[in-house]
């Protein structure tokens, strides 16, 4: 395919069209929410400012036959003749879609925080959104270890700082954090349990600069508070 580069208001980008993984299981749903975060603080070098993003990123073999189990088995969610569910990696996809919003934040993250967890401390720990009205405040942890046997990433805390765009005087008037955890890197969910893996809902009792967030053993966690 050819392109035209000199015509005027043209942006270029990057997109991710493809992610082959092989395996459904918890492993890779920690996997995709890093891969989502890598996606969410990515930037392209580009003269354009406009152009300086990845535009998006789809996970392949979306749905696949349960049959297919142990053969390639990639996909996010599986179905048989009565019914259709989601595999952790599609459960993951499924709290993004829930809590999306349109507006990236910049994310600091201390050196070495963290440290040995799922790519290191490189934007894809943690990432950050903000509503078009800036009402919304949306933050995204994963909280894994990506080296095999997949030794459990313990649970720990984490302190949010907010600056800039979120003040650090903001009044929040809710929050509630969305929690997707399993002590077993390689569990999946069955015909018989097929919300076996699934997240975990709870209203915080207060939200705001200094606030500490207790994050469970091998999670992925989402935070949405919105200002009063």
């Amino acid at each position: 395919m050819q392109a035209n580069l000199t015509k005027p208001g043209l942006q270029c980008g990057a997109v991710n069209a493809e992610t082959n993984a092989g395996t459904h299981t918890f492993e890779r749903a920690m996997s995709e929410a890093a891969d989502l975060n890598d996606w969410f603080n990515a930037k392209i070098v580009s003269a354009d400012a406009a152009s300086n993003r990845l535009h998006f990123r789809a996970a392949s073999f979306c749905t696949a036959s349960a049959n297919d189990f142990d053969n390639w088995d990639q996909g996010i969610s599986f179905f048989l003749p009565n019914m259709t569910w989601l595999q952790p990696p599609g459960v993951v996809h499924a709290m993004v879609d829930q809590t999306w919003q349109p507006h990236a934040l910049q994310v600091d993250v201390p050196p070495g925080a963290w440290g040995g967890q799922l790519r290191g401390a490189d934007g894809s720990l943690c990432s950050a959104q903000k509503s078009a009205d800036g009402k919304t405040l949306v933050l995204r942890y994963v909280n894994f270890h990506q080296s095999t046997p997949y030794p459990l990433a313990p649970a720990t805390t984490l302190k949010v700082y907010l600056k800039g765009s979120m003040a650090e005087d903001a009044a929040f008037a809710s929050a509630t954090m969305w929690t997707l955890s399993s002590d077993d890197p390689l569990a999946a969910n069955p015909p018989g349990q097929p919300r076996k893996i699934a997240p975990k809902k709870q209203a915080l009792p207060s939200f705001g600069d200094g606030t500490v967030l207790q994050l469970p053993a091998n999670s992925y966690t989402v935070v949405v508070a919105r200002l009063a």
